[in-house]
């Protein structure tokens, strides 16, 4: 009787190991399609949930995944600090088995991401901005011309775009980029020489060809 109990528990202590052997294998092969298809330098950090995992992944579908990335090109401005939580993840096992997945499809998502100091004043430059925008505990503030004295400045999200307004001065329009189909931005929040966005996922759809 103990012999037999024993048994069942290696046995279960077994399966989870190869479980978790597969989820980690997957996250490795999503983390590569990832990086190979942004052409980035480096590979994502990749999280997926679900258990028993090889069930879900059998039935093409995990509850929830994680993906997270040091930074990206996109568009106009560099964007770092993106992670990305995506929710009832679905794909073709059958491309998976192939080795080729070329779309995850997900119910919904939330995210974020930083648009550093540097990148967003390097775009203010380059289109003849009349001021400089620094990110200090949780104010954007500026200053003009030969005035010491800061002038806060007005960063909102509007028509996917930064607007960016300081008193008088013209209001300087960055395109956002799309950096996943169906991504809606929400709020854009001042932290230490950064602005972070937030934004949600209506139907995403992740697309892993290179």
């Amino acid at each position: 009787m103990r012999g037999g109990a024993i048994a069942l528990i290696a046995l279960a202590v077994l399966l989870v190991a190869a479980d978790e052997g597969a989820r980690r294998y997957e996250e490795a092969r999503v983390a590569s399609s990832i990086q190979s298809a942004l052409k980035l330098s480096a590979k994502p950090q990749v999280s997926l949930r679900g258990f028993p995992f090889l069930i879900e992944v059998a039935q093409g579908q995990i509850p929830s995944g994680q993906i997270s990335l040091a930074t990206l090109k996109e568009g106009p401005l560099r964007y770092s600090q993106i992670h990305l939580l995506l929710l009832n993840l679905r794909f073709s096992f059958a491309q998976l088995l192939r080795g080729h997945l070329h779309t995850v499809h997900a119910a919904s998502g939330i995210g974020s991401a930083s648009v550093t100091q540097g990148s967003l004043n390097s775009f203010l430059r380059a289109h003849g901005a009349p001021f400089a925008v620094s990110f200090k505990k949780g104010r954007a503030i500026t200053k003009v011309g030969g005035f010491s004295a800061a002038i806060s400045v007005s960063v909102q999200i509007s028509d996917r775009a930064l607007q960016i307004s300081a008193g008088s001065l013209p209001t300087v329009s960055i395109p956002l980029s799309n950096l996943l189909p169906g991504l809606v931005y929400g709020s854009a929040r001042p932290s230490t020489r950064k602005l972070i966005l937030n934004f949600r996922l209506n139907h995403p759809a992740l697309d892993l060809r290179s």
